[in-house]
């Protein structure tokens, strides 16, 4: 593993005027940035609460699945993509290893809300919900997405995360090192009112 804050400075000075610098930028990112962040962010984040089951809005990033997944490590997960970001999946592949969980991925239209209660329900159903602990992730995908696999969740009880990090748009990346991990609290129907 490189020294993250080292690694950050040169991945930031390599130039990227044409398409062969701007991959090799984005292949250092990758494969020499992120390794070390998934470590530092498993390690910041692991915790003893053992979920059963994880579903994953899947947007145009691997990134945020991969530190997620990392630091929860859910016994099974469900991936939602649309057919523009099924790819993710394969990429996210080369930096977690997927066959040590039970995983499944579902193809939906982005804007559909109905698909995405029906495949959550679905999955857990079939991961079975008694005496069961999931939770989702609705990071990457359309804001659609997002909000009804969120508005799924709280209705059925279920843990809701998402992964905030320092973006750093000249480089059309977050920061590695900088994301933090963020469950949803339910609110209070008392305070509400």
């Amino acid at each position: 593993m490189i020294d993250l804050d080292e690694g950050i400075k040169l991945w930031q000075q390599m130039p990227r005027n044409n398409s062969e610098e701007l991959t090799k930028a984005d292949d250092y990112f990758d494969f020499e940035l992120m390794p070390s962040s998934i470590e530092l962010f498993s390690k910041r984040y692991s915790c003893n609460e053992r979920y059963d089951g994880m579903i994953f809005t899947v947007g145009t990033s691997w990134q945020p699945m991969a530190l997620c997944i990392s630091a929860l490590k859910p016994q099974r997960i469900c991936f939602i993509c649309t057919e523009q970001t099924g790819n993710q999946i394969a990429r996210l592949e080369k930096f977690i290893d997927l066959a040590a969980f039970d995983y499944g991925v579902e193809i939906i239209d982005k804007s559909s809300a109905e698909d995405i209660y029906h495949i959550a329900n679905k999955t857990f159903e079939s991961w079975g919900v008694d005496n069961h602990k999931f939770a989702v992730d609705i990071t990457g995908g359309t804001k659609a997405m997002a909000s009804a696999l969120a508005m799924y969740a709280a209705v059925n009880g279920h843990d809701v995360f998402y992964v905030e990090s320092t973006y750093l748009p000249l480089y059309r990346r977050p920061l590695p090192g900088s994301e933090k991990l963020v469950k949803l609290s339910m609110p209070s129907l008392q305070k509400l009112k």
